[in-house]
């Protein structure tokens, strides 16, 4: 499969007899039209090159004197980028096979992929793992790379719609996100960050900032709710060697598990101070 294109430019600064070079991008098989249009008949199909090239040619090493004669050329040899055209539709299968493996891919519902690279080499077909070359960042166009393949690029453009949650009313700061402030909403993808494609209701998630009504919510406006809050009624447990001892306490400070807040046990005057394991629950040490 040929679908030819060639992009004939020149290259300033090579001089060698005082013959410019040209510059060829295409696929193979690199055919004697493809070099000198100028030359009619069944010889212009004779191919010249078949062999994945990325280099200067030397167009008198593959043409005879009649032929360069007749293709009247004011160039001797040109650098050629020629390489075997990929399979598209086993590479767009590739692609959403990939896409379908990223832990945000519940939230993309793609209607079809265009490779939009000017030229796709075969080699690309063999490509199972591609990644984001801005990897934090999807769009409508985006930019693919390879870990097999060092510096080269891909071009596509994904037809897709992304689930993104938004704000249905005014969000305070400070209030959990819940089914009755926030809703999923699907919309034509044209850029949005990874971390916030995402099908689960963020339950235990509070608002950093305000949010306003109809606003797509980012995931950096939010934070974990504390699993402590102050005021709250909470079970304090002592250890001590196979002894444990539980009593209720009230919290003094709000925290997430792991932080440390004071607590004041039941039946004593004095706070303490306490580890938050989980939600309702502290352990108040030796």
């Amino acid at each position: 499969m040929k679908n030819a294109f060639i992009l004939l430019s020149v290259l300033a600064g090579f001089t060698s007899n005082n013959v410019m070079g040209k510059s060829m991008t295409t696929y193979l098989p690199l055919t004697l039209k493809d070099v000198a249009p100028a030359i009619q008949g069944d010889v212009k199909n004779r191919v010249l090159l078949d062999i994945e090239t990325k280099g200067w040619l030397d167009l008198t090493s593959v043409l005879t004197e009649e032929e360069l004669n007749a293709a009247n050329l004011p160039y001797k040899r040109i650098w050629v980028n020629a390489c075997h055209q990929a399979d598209e539709q086993k590479l767009k299968e590739n692609i959403l096979a990939w896409i379908a493996r990223q832990p945000w891919a519940s939230a993309l519902s793609v209607n079809a992929v265009e490779v939009t690279s000017r030229q796709v080499c075969e080699n690309w077909n063999k490509t199972r793992n591609f990644a984001l070359k801005h990897a934090q960042i999807l769009k409508r166009d985006n930019v693919l790379t390879s870990a097999d393949k060092q510096g080269e690029q891909l071009n596509i453009t994904l037809h897709a719609n992304v689930e993104v949650l938004v704000a249905s009313q005014n969000i305070s700061v400070g209030d959990a996100i819940s089914n009755a402030n926030v809703a999923f909403q699907s919309v034509p993808l044209t850029q949005i960050s990874v971390r916030d494609l995402n099908t689960v209701m963020p339950f235990n998630q509070i608002a950093k900032r305000a949010i306003a009504s109809g606003a797509t919510l980012r995931s950096t406006w939010l934070e974990g709710a504390p699993a402590v809050s102050a005021g709250d009624n909470v079970s304090a447990t002592l250890e001590n060697g196979q002894i444990e001892i539980t009593a209720r306490a009230k919290s003094l400070g709000s925290g997430k598990v792991g932080e440390n807040i004071m607590v004041l046990i039941q039946g004593t005057n004095s706070p303490i101070q306490a580890t938050i394991t989980k939600k309702g629950h502290v352990n108040v040490g030796e």
